[in-house]
């Protein structure tokens, strides 16, 4: 698994849309347990499974990311219970 290689302790859900817009980490709230990373399904189709594992790491990246900026998100992704900062 991806995310558990990279350190994270869940793995967000990967959600294909049909819509054209650039894959991205989606996060609603402050939980890692919420994080969703969307691809559009023409590009996923596309990819082969070399490719696919970079997508899914750059954008599980952004999550850990978020530690190394002090947004606390990352940090409890990782198991580091010590948020960071709330954002405005």
């Amino acid at each position: 698994c991806i995310a558990r290689k990279m350190g994270l302790r869940h793995s967000p859900v990967v959600l294909l849309t049909p819509g054209r817009v650039p894959p991205m980490l989606w996060m609603a709230g402050w939980r890692s347990r919420q994080a969703r990373v969307v691809v559009p399904l023409d590009l996923f189709v596309r990819l082969d499974g070399e490719q696919r594992s970079a997508l899914l790491a750059h954008e599980l990246a952004h999550l850990l990311e978020a530690c190394v900026a002090g947004l606390g998100v990352g940090c409890r992704a990782r198991g580091d219970e010590t948020p960071g900062p709330a954002m405005s």
